[in-house]
């Protein structure tokens, strides 16, 4: 047999450029690691050792101008050979303006990548701490008269204060990722990520103003007007603020910024009672239409105000989805109230996190307590609520772990506000109650036939979707019995009936269960199995009542080992 080197020496032209490319993607080559360092992978050649085959397979790798031009940053800038096969194509680079070579992070120094300014594509920089390096080598790289194929840029810099210098010169930038503000000239712009905390709402308003064409922005915080003695938990945020506030008193009084191209918007409200939040959203004029996320907000009044923007009467968001969940990260620990997400979409309800990043949502995240739920369906304003099509309320329960009693998104005590705020629902023909605990009993009662024609509870209602988390008493599935039969006499019929969960096994009765505990000469297992029988739930009752009723769940249940316990 003949060894592996004459065979790949025997493979036509085509099949090596294809093994060159399939290694490029993984076997990339590694820089060598620093003396002492034991947990950085040894320096390797990676798909470059193709190169050592035979001659013919050297000739065609090197080249292979492409496959050089994305190792460039992996070399530091005196390896000209790297560069030098990477012939002219366009390159993705990490600089700094420190004065040498990182050969932990492979980023070169800015000095010595001005020569291949012309060839960046993308361009990742970092500048260090305020020294004569960092302004020196964010001049040259504003002087450069060169950026015509730059598309994306990313800049980071310790020093966040802004720049006050010449604009930076990208007709073709596209994308652009900041912590710090500087003047750009960039008329093709159309993807802004801000990072960091310190960015004054003006400063951020007259930032957007140059960038009529803009279709995302991604905003971590917006802070607003200073408050005497507010307790900065960096000191590097407190001085880029300030300096943020004495660049934004010297700018003219904010007008609307119209960007009528915008598709996106993310912004988390992180500065509590700092928030300038709310003064950005009013300078803007965005389309109806954007995709709009508001997480973390500060506040029922600033959530409130928020509901009432037009994102939230855009016709095609028909559904609306309600949802409290505790222990989303390690912040919603310091709060004693759930986070409630408030989400519209066009015909999906959002059952998990992931389903509101779509193109057309709007979401809006809180720290609410479920108290104020009904307030929320209130500030909605009858424009939404004619509007809405699908109404979910999704509980993410933890209440077993805290030791209270499972009540659902609605803990409200005076329920005639809730059932206020239900009635303006007019157009709702689905609705979701997902692992909802007491709350079931007070809602069922108000979507039965009312006395009066003009005070239906969702008069247009024909789905109902029931996802149980615990099992409910036997009060529950009477009054959802009860609910069904008046409506199908009223000729408003509940069409489909969806139940799931692992709680809609059996009914649950504490009245039988103190009859056992009470004493039963019956042997114990029996006595359970035999109650499990009585208790059990077929949903025979139900199809009776309704045109379709759709089984969804879980038969294997834990009610018998509960009960045995």
């Amino acid at each position: 047999m003949d060894p592996p080197i004459l065979l790949g020496a025997t493979l036509p032209d085509d099949i090596v450029y294809e093994v060159y490319r399939v290694l490029a993607r993984i076997d990339p080559p590694r820089r060598p690691r620093l003396k002492g360092d034991r947990i950085a992978l040894p320096g390797a050649l990676g798909w470059i050792v193709l190169t050592h085959v035979c001659r013919r397979w050297r000739r065609i790798g090197t080249e292979l101008s492409s496959l050089w031009a994305a190792i460039v940053n992996t070399f530091p800038p005196d390896d000209a050979t790297i560069l030098q096969r990477s012939k002219s194509q366009k390159l993705s680079m990490k600089v700094s303006s420190s004065r040498s070579y990182n050969v932990t992070r492979g980023t070169w120094p800015m000095m010595e990548a001005l020569h291949i300014l012309p060839r960046i594509r993308h361009l990742q920089f970092s500048l260090s701490e305020f020294t004569p390096d960092r302004g020196k080598a964010w001049s040259a790289l504003v002087a450069s008269p060169s950026l015509l194929h730059l598309t994306k840029l990313c800049i980071g810099s310790n020093h966040r204060s802004p720049f006050n210098s010449l604009p930076l010169e990208a007709p073709a930038l596209r994308f652009l990722t900041t912590n710090v503000f500087f003047p750009l000239n960039a008329k093709n712009l159309k993807v802004l990520k801000v990072k960091g905390e310190h960015w004054h709402w003006r400063l951020l308003l007259h930032f957007l103003s140059h960038y009529p064409s803009l279709r995302e922005l991604y905003c971590e915080a917006v802070a607003g007007e200073p408050i005497e003695n507010f307790y900065f938990e960096s000191e590097k945020i407190h001085r880029a603020l300030e300096d943020g506030y004495a660049f934004a008193r010297e700018l003219v009084i904010p007008s609307p910024v119209v960007l009528a191209r915008m598709e996106t918007v993310e912004i988390s409200d992180k500065h509590r009672e700092l928030s300038g939040l709310l003064e950005l959203l009013t300078h803007l004029d965005l389309p109806a239409s954007i995709s709009l996320h508001v997480d973390r907000i500060r506040g029922r009044e600033r959530l409130l105000a928020l509901l009432l923007r037009p994102e939230m009467r855009y016709s095609p968001r028909n559904t609306l989805t309600i949802r409290d969940m505790w222990g989303d990260d390690d912040e919603d620990f310091n709060v004693d109230c759930p986070r409630i997400l408030i989400t519209l979409t066009e015909g999906n309800v959002c059952l998990e996190l992931g389903d509101a990043d779509e193109d057309d949502s709007v979401q809006m995240s809180t720290w609410l307590e479920l108290e104020y739920v009904p307030d929320v369906l209130e500030a909605m304003g009858r424009d939404v609520a004619s509007i809405i099509r699908v109404l979910a309320f999704v509980h993410d329960c933890r209440c077993g772990e805290f030791g209270i009693e499972c009540v659902g998104t609605i803990d409200c005590p005076n329920f005639s506000r809730v059932a206020v705020s239900l009635h303006r629902f007019k157009n709702v023909s689905e609705l979701h109650l997902i692992r909802q605990g007491r709350c079931l009993l007070q809602i069922l009662p108000s979507l039965c036939a009312p006395t009066s024609h003009t005070d239906w509870t969702f008069p247009a209602l024909r789905i109902l979707v029931l996802v149980l988390g615990d099992t409910q008493p036997r009060k529950f599935w009477d009054q959802l019995r009860a609910m069904l039969a008046s409506r199908r006499a009223e000729g408003r019929p509940v069409e489909r009936l969806v139940v799931g969960g692992t709680g809609a096994c059996h009914a649950r009765d504490f009245a039988d269960d103190a009859e056992w505990s009470a004493g039963s000469e019956c042997d114990e297992e029996e006595h359970i199995v035999a109650l499990l029988k009585v208790r059990e739930i077929n949903l025979d009752e139900e199809r009776q009542l309704v045109a379709e009723v759709v089984d969804e769940r879980e038969m294997l249940c834990n009610c018998f080992e509960e009960l045995f316990c």
